[in-house]
């Protein structure tokens, strides 16, 4: 049990030696750990349901598009 937590323990470590010379370059092109976090966690609080989605543009229709081809 010791080895593994020594082992996990480094990594660890070692993870952060080699990404610390990045923060100060990631703070200022404003990464924060709130949009880090909800990058890699965020998710929608609720299911996908195809009722609710928008129903598709029909392109063939001049009423379709914001300026024409």
């Amino acid at each position: 049990m010791k080895k593994i937590f020594f082992i996990l323990a480094f990594l660890l470590l070692a993870t952060s030696v080699w990404i610390f010379p990045y923060f100060k370059e990631l703070r200022h092109e404003g990464l924060t750990f709130e949009i880090a976090y909800y990058y890699l966690m965020g998710r929608p609080d609720h299911k996908f349901d195809p009722k609710d989605a928008v129903p598709q543009l029909d392109y063939s229709k001049q009423t379709s598009w914001a300026s024409l081809p």
